[in-house]
């Protein structure tokens, strides 16, 4: 997640790590204005597959 906010998202981007419920949750932003969008899947798509749907 971390490497794919650094290559695409312009400005700085932030990681943050809670322990919810005796667990670690991630989370990852950047300073875009324009939300991410979920791609139908592809297997033949070189990268970008973080926010695939198997539905579409």
């Amino acid at each position: 997640m971390v490497t794919h906010t650094r290559k695409y998202a312009p400005g700085p981007c932030r990681l943050d790590l809670e322990i919810v419920e005796s667990a670690v949750q991630i989370s990852v932003g950047d300073s875009s204005t324009t939300p991410p969008s979920i791609q139908a899947a592809d297997p033949e798509r070189v990268g970008q597959h973080g926010l695939e749907s198997p539905w579409r």
